[in-house]
């Protein structure tokens, strides 16, 4: 699993981390590696094939997650959601996807914890 290098991932400034991820995106996608200087705006995601295709791939980690020797199909699924965001000409760089996160032991989460995805 990947960190998301979010320092404080449940009380952290969104406005902050929304801008630099919109700085990075660009640079990313720009060839000269400096930003293109456009901001598009961020949307939340609504295309259903998408989203269920991501719903089952974390819906499958957890399931595998509980088996002791199971074999993850992540990156296979993650292949799947991007092959139907490209057929449906979603730009998945800049959806946001609502997600429930919820603690497996008792407790707060404190300030420095970590929220963590699959590396694909």
């Amino acid at each position: 699993f990947q960190k998301l290098g979010v320092p404080f991932p449940f009380f952290f400034p969104w406005k902050e981390l929304v801008h630099q991820w919109a700085a990075a995106v660009d640079t990313a996608n720009s060839s000269d590696g400096e930003g293109t200087g456009k901001e598009r705006p961020f949307y939340v995601l609504r295309n259903r094939k998408v989203t269920r295709r991501l719903a089952a791939l974390l819906t499958e980690e957890n399931k595998e997650r509980n088996r002791p020797h199971g074999h993850s199909p992540t990156l296979e699924a993650i292949r799947g959601i991007r092959s139907a965001a490209a057929e449906t000409g979603v730009d998945l760089s800049r959806a946001l996807a609502c997600v429930w996160v919820s603690c497996r032991s008792k407790g707060i989460p404190k300030r420095f914890d970590s929220i963590c995805i699959p590396k694909a």
